[in-house]
């Protein structure tokens, strides 16, 4: 780098401040473009944008040489230069970094600083790890690649193969739990409708890892019960069906309970409150408080 291409004192500063031998510049926001990346959503844009213009750039991004088209594309910071852009800051710091990385070098990189940071939804991770296996790399090769176990990898592989009605729960930032997700996506495979019904309700009230456990657990158990009525008698007394685990009983008055009804109807859910205290005389009456 020669004094020719500083502009201004605080360029020199902050040349003189490299980071591993490399050269911090300010550059034009619009002289640096983003790239496909592993990371889809990025959130609280809005706050960092708040941020850097009250606090400025604390780091620069990491950035490849210039492009054919004389432009600096993004390795590591995208959140930074898209809050530089939404709070029309005109400059941006940036660390050129002249590595040649392949491919699957630049997911691996995403996938471990992202990881770490927690910044990736489930999803996005399990697509990023795909892209491994679409090139012949094992499951093992992957976990050892990006510093997780191979229990890691299965887990969000699987979530590809996720029904729609489990996805929009990702897509919508419902939950992106995966063993939450996960359970449902097995729930589905069980009781496609039950499953469908149990999304439309989480998608107005959430719902938890041990709440998708217990719905999973309550369709093994039918299923069991289901497959055992058709074995021969002398067999059934054998057939260990699964209990859920870790549940405490208890007796309690029926008139103190809060039965909630939830109804799917038309791809909608139409609530309602069983009355446990009276009888309804017109059927209308039932129907009416849904």
């Amino acid at each position: 780098m020669t004094l020719n291409n500083l502009k201004s004192l605080s360029d020199l500063a902050k040349a003189a401040q490299s980071k591993k031998g490399k050269v911090v510049l300010t550059v034009n926001v619009e002289d640096v473009v983003c790239k496909n990346q592993v990371r889809k959503r990025f959130r609280n844009i809005e706050e960092l944008a708040v941020t850097l213009l009250t606090e400025g750039q604390q780091s620069p991004i990491i950035v490849f040489p210039k492009n054919t088209d004389g432009k600096y594309v993004i390795q590591k910071g995208e959140r930074r230069w898209r809050a530089c852009k939404q709070a029309n800051i005109e400059t941006i710091d940036i660390i050129v970094n002249d590595k040649l990385q392949s491919d699957l070098d630049e997911t691996a990189g995403e996938l471990i600083e992202n990881i770490q940071r927690d910044n990736l939804t489930s999803l996005e991770i399990a697509h990023a790890i795909q892209s491994f296996i679409d090139t012949g790399w094992k499951q093992k090769d992957i976990a050892k690649r990006i510093g997780k176990n191979i229990s890691y990898v299965s887990t969000h592989l699987s979530l590809l193969k996720m029904p729609d009605c489990v996805r929009e729960l990702d897509d919508n930032e419902v939950c992106s739990d995966t063993e939450t997700l996960n359970n449902l996506r097995l729930l589905y495979e069980l009781n496609a409708d039950r499953c469908r019904a149990v999304c439309a309700v989480s998608r107005h009230d959430g719902i938890t890892r041990k709440q998708s456990r217990e719905l999973l657990n309550d369709a093994k158990r039918i299923k069991a019960e289901m497959e055992n009525r058709f074995l021969p008698k002398e067999q059934q007394e054998h057939v260990q069906l699964p209990l859920s685990k870790n549940k405490e009983w208890k007796n309690i008055r029926p008139d103190t309970l809060t039965i909630t009804v939830n109804v799917m109807v038309d791809d909608d859910i139409k609530r309602g409150v069983l009355m446990t205290d009276r009888m309804a005389l017109v059927p209308e009456t039932v129907s009416s408080n849904l």
